[in-house]
């Protein structure tokens, strides 16, 4: 009994030594997890900051202020892959992007005439790594709803500032000169809140509009149409374009579920608004004739349609050197020597002038490749739709904007789209 009772005590003092690193582990992962799930919030609010349009007036307020930002993300992204490590698989849905982004930026640098470029170049990379690397971390299941309601919030709070705008026309540029003295991007008939330049407001806007499918609830809804009556105050025909294609294919999913009598009373309902608002006084104002002038017909003295902007581009892209004329050669005149009089005005066009053929192809394939993985992963219908007209979205933007590389938006909306079909997938 004596030899029998021994072995016995000895299991029952493994158990209590043994249970004691057990529990000891058990603690660290929860206080692990809480770092985890802290750092992911600090992330997400970084991440509205930059949505809403802030983050280019921290430097005028303090440079300490922006790099301040810059090490917070950085400090919990690396907590996150320190203290959940498994997190660092999401990067692989933004890698594709990355590479591509790295290889632009290496050989625009190594190509440009300008060796002061690298320097700016370099920073430009970092920024992209850091909003690149906090949507990896941050947007996953769990957060998606969280990040959606931050970006309705952001809404809001801009149309605010856009219906101070309304109320003091000069509030337009005195916000536009705080973040950059010689800026001309901005138009004080056209209230942009704080993103100041109206067209870029009118992509966040559109962007939030779709993000909203996961904003449940009223503020779900007060986004969207504050989504919709910033991009009227505005004036921006692309971001109304893009709203008329996002509602007309919403219009039409809709219609298919209701019966044949019910759509075709829909449909008579829509042809006689539109008769009504074309025989109306509301044809006269200035932002729906806007809208109505495809063609950019009337504008400012001396400035140029998007199409002869394009038409230049062209003619310069064909003209210059295989290999590109440089990074930044297409995109600005005011800090670096530009091979236009006007930048751009179109991604596609920017990229193929400043690295050549190779990078402009590498840049569509690696915009296919992910465009594609919103039908190759399973998601539910709803949310495929959504991050499809999304992707949609951006790549009509890029023929109209060519500020994704060094907007903080741009960043964030590529890394975006690249993140939410993992992040949404079902199983």
């Amino acid at each position: 009994m004596l030899e029998m009772a021994e072995p016995v005590e000895r299991i029952r003092r493994a158990e209590i030594i043994g249970g004691r690193p057990r529990a000891a582990a058990c603690l660290n992962q929860a206080d692990g997890g809480s770092l985890f799930r802290l750092s992911q919030a600090v992330l997400l609010c970084i991440l509205c900051v930059a949505f809403a349009g802030c983050l280019p007036y921290f430097e005028p307020v303090s440079p300490v202020l922006l790099f301040g930002t810059y090490l917070l993300l950085a400090g919990c992204i690396a907590v996150c892959l320190c203290f959940h490590w498994p997190s660092s698989r999401n990067a692989a849905s933004i890698a594709p992007y990355l590479g591509w982004l790295l290889c632009y930026f290496l050989w625009g640098m190594l190509v440009s005439p300008n060796d002061y470029v690298v320097r700016e170049g370099a920073k430009v990379l970092l920024k992209n790594a850091l909003i690149a690397g906090a949507v990896a971390l941050a947007i996953d299941r769990r957060t998606v709803k969280g990040f959606a309601q931050l970006a309705q919030i952001a809404v809001l709070c801009n149309l605010a500032v856009c219906f101070a705008e309304v109320a003091d026309p000069g509030l337009v540029e005195k916000i536009a000169r705080a973040h950059e003295l010689d800026a001309t991007a901005f138009n004080i008939l056209r209230p942009a809140g704080l993103w100041s330049n109206p067209d870029e407001a009118a992509f966040a806007l559109v962007f939030a509009l779709l993000l909203s499918r996961w904003a449940a609830g009223l503020l779900g809804w007060l986004g969207r149409g504050g989504a919709v009556v910033g991009i009227f105050l505005g004036a921006s025909r692309t971001g109304a374009y893009l709203l008329a294609l996002c509602g007309a294919f919403y219009a039409w999913l809709w219609l298919r579920t209701r019966r044949r009598f019910a759509a075709w009373i829909a449909v008579a309902l829509a042809a006689g608004a539109g008769v009504i608002l074309a025989q109306s006084g509301l044809r006269e104002n200035w932002q729906v004739r806007r809208f109505l002038d495809f063609a950019e017909e009337t504008r400012d003295s001396g400035d140029v349609s998007r199409v002869e902007i394009a038409r230049d581009a062209i003619h310069k892209a064909l003209n210059g050197p295989w290999y590109g004329n440089g990074l930044f050669a297409f995109q600005s005149n005011r800090e670096f020597p530009a091979v236009l009089d006007v930048p751009a005005h179109n991604i596609y066009l920017a990229v193929w002038g400043e690295t050549g053929v190779p990078l402009a192809v590498a840049y569509l394939l690696a915009l296919g490749f992910g465009f594609s993985r919103v039908f190759r992963t399973p998601l539910r219908k709803r949310d495929a739709i959504a991050v499809g007209l999304m992707w949609l979205c951006y790549l009509v933007i890029g023929f109209t904007w060519h500020n994704q590389f060094t907007s903080f938006a741009g960043m964030l909306y590529i890394a975006l789209l690249f993140r939410l079909p993992d992040a949404l997938a079902l199983g």
